[in-house]
C-alpha cells in the first residue's frame, strides 16, 4: 500500500495546535460547570418556605421558644421602615413599618456573621430588662432557618425574629455594606439612630436606647 505524501499527513506542530485547543475546550467547559453550580449553591443558600419558614423544623422552633411576631397597625405606619410582609420564624407574617406605638429596636442579623452573633445575647439581655416598654425585632437576612434557630437557642433570644433570605431588605433597612445594623424606632415610626456594625459593647447598647429611645433601663 502506497503511504500518504508528506502533504497529505499532520504536521507535528499541526497536531500539538489541535490537541492544545481540545484541552482549552475541555477546561472551559469543566470551568463553566463549576460556575454554574457555584451560582445554583449560592441561589439555594437561603432558600426557605415563603409563608412559614419555621415550619420546615417544628422540634427546632419549639426549642428556640420565640415570641409571636406582634400584629402591627397598618393605620399609624412608618415611612422608614419596609412596608412589605416579612415572614416570622414562628410562623404567619408581619410588616414592619406597621410596628409603631412602641419603642422599637430593629437588629438585622446572619448566623454566618460572627460579629452580629457576638451581640445577640446583649440583645436577648435588653429584651429581658425592657419588658412591654420596649419592642426588639431580629431580622434574619440570607440564612437557612436551622442555622438561625439553632443560632437563636445559643444566644437565649426569645424575642420575634423575621426572615428575608433573599436579601430584599438590603436598600431599606440599610445593610448593603453588610451586617450587623441596628436601627433604633422611636413610637411613631422615625428612625431616629442607625447602627452599622457590630454595637461596642452590652453597656453601649443600653446607653443608646436609653438617649434615643427613652427607655428607662437602670443600672447595668
Amino acid at each position: 500500500m502506497a503511504r500518504p505524501a508528506a502533504h497529505d499527513r499532520p504536521s507535528l506542530a499541526t497536531a500539538t495546535v489541535a490537541d492544545g485547543r481540545r484541552r482549552t475546550n475541555l477546561l472551559l467547559g469543566s470551568g463553566l460547570a463549576l460556575a454554574v453550580l457555584a451560582i445554583l449553591a449560592l441561589a439555594g443558600l437561603g432558600s426557605r418556605s415563603s409563608t412559614s419558614p419555621g415550619a420546615t423544623d417544628p422540634d427546632l422552633v419549639r426549642e428556640a421558644a420565640l415570641r409571636s411576631c406582634p400584629s402591627g397597625s397598618a393605620s399609624a405606619a412608618s415611612s422608614e421602615l419596609p412596608a412589605d410582609e416579612l415572614p416570622c420564624l414562628t410562623g404567619g407574617t408581619v410588616s414592619l413599618a406597621s410596628l409603631t406605638g412602641t419603642p422599637l429596636v430593629v437588629n438585622v442579623w446572619g448566623s454566618w456573621c460572627p460579629p452580629c452573633r457576638d451581640e445577640l445575647p446583649w440583645f436577648a439581655a435588653l429584651d429581658d430588662e425592657a419588658g412591654r416598654r420596649l419592642q426588639i425585632v431580629g431580622v434574619d437576612v440570607v440564612d437557612t432557618d436551622r442555622a438561625a434557630l439553632e443560632t437563636l437557642i445559643a444566644s437565649n433570644v426569645h424575642y420575634p425574629v423575621v426572615v428575608d433570605p433573599s436579601g430584599r431588605t438590603r436598600g431599606s433597612l440599610g445593610w448593603t455594606s453588610g451586617t450587623p445594623v441596628t436601627l433604633l424606632v422611636s413610637p411613631q415610626g422615625e428612625v431616629v439612630h442607625r447602627i452599622v456594625g457590630r454595637v461596642p459593647d452590652e453597656v453601649t447598647l443600653r446607653r443608646l436606647v436609653e438617649q434615643y429611645l427613652a427607655v428607662d433601663l437602670g443600672p447595668a
